[in-house]
């Protein structure tokens, strides 16, 4: 398993690597305005997704982890009901937005916005939404190739859709809409594959799941769409007030880049704390505590022991880094400083979410993101106005240091079983 894992979660930091390149490569050609733009298109495409997902990738990778050995016609059954409340969600929230396109558009991107802008982004949301939830499907079955190779070409697909957008004809509306065709050229593929997966497990049906183990899925899910919709209404709320602020989308361009930057650095600990949910669920599941304990102790250790050197090199680089995009970049690297240094708690809180969620402890991980939105909402209320995009990063900073603080309880936890 723990080898598995360990190729899923290379596998996947390359697949991010590869759409972290794209939108590198969508910031240069694009221009920093323009940037904004398409920014705001695909955090409004995760507000979407935050609403339609309901939490159901958290809860499928869980369940079905604790499930995996109760033979495939029960495993086949729980993949059958995870992507119809997946397909239900998107409808709900997709046919609504579609038929109100113009006034949504008027309401996120300003007046005389291009409706089509809408349009894609909800075809963004609706393909990112249902591949989410085949990956969360492969990894609670432990099938972690299936995973890296699936978000891999998924990565690919989506990278391929941007640039190709962004070179030609150019402009966001085609960016955007190669985005969705790059979600949407894998979508049946990763469906048909879940399928078959959860329909011979490659387990014996050795023993029934636990019977309170459906109960607790139906309330990880709850706990995750009830976070989702807390923190990425906060983060898109964030660049929206950017794009209020002297210098529009050009300043929420900036800041997006910056946010590609932390991605860089956050994204292997997030490639290993999504993969070590079906390792750390089984070692509670089965009352190994003390494997339990070990493991985390390892992935903390080797979290900071990666986010803190290559955060001081990415802060001292700042100025290099940005020269390579253009000199309107140059000039806003106090806003990828600041933001930089809050990979650090959003690292820890990789580690703590998923200690969380192994131990069942859904409402302290809803309690922790509903403090940092809480956070991130009132800093960015009194920080963006006066301060622009280093009032942005100070907002995520801030919102980071108090999502850790609110997950210290499962840290003393872990010491009273040690």
């Amino acid at each position: 398993m723990v080898r598995g894992a360990t190729f899923t979660a290379g596998s996947a930091l390359l697949g991010r690597l590869t759409t972290l390149v794209a939108g590198v490569a969508a910031a240069r050609l694009l221009g920093a305005a323009q940037f904004g733009t398409f920014a705001l298109c695909q955090s409004t495409a995760l507000v979407a997704s935050a609403v339609g997902g309901m939490g159901l990738p958290w809860a499928a990778t869980r369940t079905l982890a604790a499930h995996r050995l109760a033979g495939p016609a029960r495993t086949r059954r729980l993949w059958c009901v995870f992507v119809l409340l997946c397909l239900g969600g998107v409808g709900a929230v997709a046919l609504p937005v579609l038929a109100a396109a113009g006034t949504v558009a008027r309401v996120v991107f300003g007046a005389g916005a291009d409706s089509r802008l809408v349009t894609a982004s909800v075809l963004v949301f609706a393909g990112c939404t249902v591949n989410n939830l085949s990956q969360a499907v492969f990894m609670g079955l432990e099938r972690f190739e299936s995973a890296a190779r699936w978000s891999l070409m998924r990565s690919a697909a989506c990278a391929a859709g941007v640039i190709g957008g962004v070179v030609w004809p150019g402009g966001v509306l085609p960016a955007v809409v190669g985005y969705a065709l790059g979600e949407s050229v894998v979508l049946a593929p990763m469906l048909r594959h879940g399928y078959l997966l959860a329909s011979r497990p490659g387990q014996a049906a050795v023993a029934p799941a636990r019977p309170s183990s459906a109960k607790d899925g139906a309330q990880m899910a709850l706990a995750a769409w009830g976070s989702t919709l807390l923190l990425q209404p906060a983060f898109w709320y964030v660049q929206v007030l950017l794009t209020h602020v002297p210098g529009g989308y050009a300043s929420l361009g900036v800041f997006a880049l910056a946010q590609r930057a932390v991605q860089a650095v956050v994204m292997l600990p997030g490639c290993i704390a999504v993969s070590s949910v079906p390792i750390l669920t089984a070692c509670w599941a089965e009352g190994r505590h003390d494997d339990f304990v070990r493991a985390a102790r390892r992935y903390a250790a080797g979290y900071l022991a990666y986010v803190v050197p290559t955060t001081f090199v990415a802060v001292v680089t700042a100025p290099l880094t940005l020269r390579a995009f253009g000199e309107q970049y140059v000039s806003a690297w106090p806003v990828f400083v600041v933001l930089m240094m809050a990979a650090v708690p959003m690292v820890l809180n990789s580690l703590l979410s998923s200690v969380a969620v192994a131990m069942n402890r859904s409402r302290l991980w809803m309690c922790s993101d509903v403090t940092q939105a809480a956070a991130l909402a009132v800093a960015a209320v009194l920080l963006v106005p006066a301060l622009g995009g280093v009032g942005a990063s100070l907002s995520f900073l801030v919102g980071g240091i108090a999502t850790c603080l609110a997950l210290v309880p499962v840290v003393g936890e872990l010491r009273s079983r040690s």
